[in-house]
């Protein structure tokens, strides 16, 4: 009687756990959503990376996930500026190689007046770029690189 008293109340703190959007949204992905977010994670978050023609030392991209939110932190410090800026990336979806984002608060719109967002697509382990949701599907920014 009382063990069943128990799964009642645990089954009806879920239920409303879920009605109230307590659940993480991370939890709420299939599968094969969950598998490549968890492999683009690993290498993403190995190190700080860098645009090709860059130094380390002066320009990098530091990237961390935070899971239960389905954000990408990101903190980004460009070779002309002693400023580390810092940005959040609500993912939106997810493929084998590629997360499809937007930035919080973006200032930045496309040419239909939405705000920008963002594809972060692996060619390797050790190497991305981006590229605008509203640009050509072949093109995107210099390839970013692992930091050694």
């Amino acid at each position: 009687m009382i063990r069943s008293k128990v799964y009642l109340l645990a089954t009806a703190i879920l239920l409303l756990a879920s009605v109230n959007g307590c659940t993480n949204a991370y939890n709420r992905l299939n599968t094969t959503d969950r598998a490549n977010l968890n492999i683009i994670s690993e290498i993403l978050e190995q190190g700080k990376w860098r645009y090709e023609d860059e130094d380390c030392s002066t320009a990098f991209l530091s990237l961390t996930f935070d899971k239960p939110n389905m954000t990408l932190l990101a903190d980004s410090k460009l070779s002309d500026s002693d400023t580390v800026n810092h940005y959040v990336y609500d993912i939106h979806s997810i493929t084998e190689n590629s997360l499809f984002m937007g930035i919080r608060d973006e200032k930045r719109s496309d040419d239909l007046g939405h705000p920008v967002k963002w594809h972060l697509i692996l060619v390797d382990r050790q190497t991305f770029y981006w590229r605008r949701g509203d640009w050509n599907p072949n093109s995107g920014t210099k390839n970013l690189v692992l930091c050694q």
